[in-house]
């Protein structure tokens, strides 16, 4: 009679009359009944695949709000295609040369997709954040499959409004308590909708692990100071991320400059200046005029901000969702962390500048660059952050730096050596860093078995290490130490030691390098390193502008 009763409510779910959690021997379907109604993936390779599942919506048609809940539907929801990205713009070069922006996505994007299989049950649940400055990118940065793959797991990926859509801190839009951080509040409602649903994918809503990479990094750093996040997560792992917050008055000035343009342009307002006063006032007025931009116009205002706040502040310190102490604050959300870097973090964002041309050696004054920029961004990532959070956070921290690529590593990248995202080919198939380096050969394929184990058991429990006799060591203040990670002859090389370098030891060196000329080298400090998130103590000290 119990089987009967079993299978009777079962087949009720599937009609759409009640709902069914999955017992052990259960399997994950096709068709899954999530809160807001069932939605149907797509099965290939034994890898079920959800793309596009609403997690919440933006209400009353008004741009700057915190998400709602997306309304229920009625209807099977089909998510076996990928969906649209969210607002953002793409470069392309037209056939006579010109560069060409173009506005893509849409504004209805507060999606995920969803990564498992039939037999998972209550297996833990990792939720990846894409990066991209918080201004591109989407959820498909991360194919979950491989992951899933090779471990009882369930991935979900992530889609949030970006650039001035996500972060927009002008005093009309954020009175009456409202943050202006909207990103970190739409990754709040995906993380909510991961812990109300994703047992129905076979997933363990209470070991859930999140990750991001770059600004998906930088946005799960400052989500361990929100009260907003508080119990949604249980370990956290940040690729090449680190700490950055932006003064909320400063930074409602800077986009007030940015947006003054479009109010000169529709003749609100008779030059700039006049225009930044007005919008910098909390008016409804002011609320109303910019809730009735295009999206287009709005998207267009940022080109790349080139790793630099001043070209487009956001994580703002308003006191609301994140506090005004920034890293300073008390870590809320004191969780188990893994921190990972490239040694050459800074490659990506200057090999390919022609700004080098000027110089009288291009190629000696583009390694400088290179070279100091990474170790200033590789310590950032992880050393600095563990040093500000070791005085009062309690949980682990677990340091890694790649050295596959670099310059102390046998497997040369040419040209951007353990990149940004130098660890993206370890964790999946679909990646776009194939025209750097052949990643299918032995030394590679070993390093990556490695850290996907260290991976997984951290997932799993909070500990890379599987065993007492593995050698990643936690971080702790005194042997300041990390997993350096590499292979050779088709076998991985992990050690467990230090690499930081103080920021004093950095500009010792580079005042000390004979590489470059002189001229070339201040040049180089004052306009290529200078303003990054890793810049700030750089910056002082050369007493570069403050583009603020």
């Amino acid at each position: 009679m119990n089987q009967f009763i079993k299978t009777l409510v079962c087949f009720m779910m599937v009609i759409g009359l009640g709902g069914c959690r999955l017992s052990k021997n259960d399997e994950v379907g096709v068709r899954v009944k999530t809160k807001y109604g069932y939605i149907e993936g797509v099965e290939k390779n034994g890898i079920l695949t959800y793309y596009g599942i609403p997690y919440g919506k933006v209400g009353n048609k008004v741009r700057w709000k915190n998400p709602e809940s997306p309304k229920k539907w009625k209807e099977v929801l089909n998510c076996t295609k990928k969906e649209e990205v969210t607002l953002q713009t793409s470069t392309s070069v037209d056939k006579n040369g010109k560069t060409k922006v173009d506005v893509i996505g849409t504004d209805d994007a507060l999606t995920l997709d969803v990564y498992t299989k039939k037999k998972n049950h209550n297996v833990p649940v990792l939720v990846y954040i894409h990066g991209g400055n918080n201004q591109s990118g989407s959820s498909f940065e991360l194919n979950g499959s491989k992951m899933v793959n090779e471990n009882e797991m369930v991935v979900v990926s992530i889609n949030f409004r970006m650039g001035l859509l996500g972060f927009n801190c002008l005093p009309s839009l954020t009175k009456d308590g409202q943050t202006g951080n909207f990103t970190m509040m739409d990754i709040k409602k995906s993380f909510e909708w991961v812990k109300e649903n994703i047992d129905q994918f076979g997933g363990n809503p209470n070991n859930i692990t999140i990750s991001g990479f770059s600004a998906g990094g930088r946005n799960i750093m400052a989500s361990l100071l929100s009260n907003e996040y508080k119990g949604l997560y249980q370990q956290a792992i940040v690729f090449s991320g680190g700490m950055t917050i932006a003064d909320e008055t400063i930074s409602a000035k800077k986009i007030a400059e940015i947006m003054s343009i479009l109010v000169v342009e529709d003749g609100i307002k008779k030059d700039k200046k006049e225009a930044q006063e007005w919008l910098l006032k909390e008016d409804s007025e002011v609320k109303e005029y910019l809730n009735n931009i295009s999206n287009e116009r709005i998207v267009k205002l940022l080109g790349d901000a080139g790793i630099r706040m001043s070209k487009f502040p956001h994580l703002y310190n308003d006191d609301k969702l994140l506090p005004k102490d920034g890293f300073d604050a008390t870590y809320v959300n004191d969780v188990p962390i893994m921190m990972v870097s490239g040694t050459t973090e800074f490659s990506l964002f200057t090999a390919f500048d022609s700004i080098y041309q000027q110089f009288e050696n291009p190629e000696d004054a583009k390694k400088f660059a290179i070279y100091y920029g990474s170790e200033f961004y590789r310590n950032f990532n992880t050393y600095l952050s563990a040093k500000k959070m070791g005085e009062t956070y309690k949980s682990p921290i677990y340091l890694c730096e790649i050295q596959y690529g670099g310059s102390t590593s046998q497997n040369s990248i040419l040209d951007v050596g353990s990149f940004h995202g130098v660890f993206f080919p370890m964790i999946t198939d679909e990646h776009k860093y194939e025209k750097y380096h052949n990643f299918n050969n032995d030394n590679y394929v070993a390093m990556g078995k490695t850290f996907r184990e260290y991976l997984y058991s951290f997932i799993n429990n909070g500990n890379p290490n599987r065993n007492k006799n593995e050698l990643w060591k936690p971080w702790d203040k005194l042997s300041n130490n990390a997993l350096l990670l590499d292979a050779k002859d088709g076998k991985v090389v992990c050690t467990n030691e230090s690499t930081f370098k103080s920021t004093q030891q950095i500009i010792k060196e580079m005042m000390e390098d004979t590489t470059i000329r002189e001229n070339d080298k201040k040049y180089i400090i004052k306009n290529i390193i200078n303003g990054r998130w890793f810049s700030d103590d750089v910056d002082q000290y050369f007493h570069n502008d403050c583009l603020w």
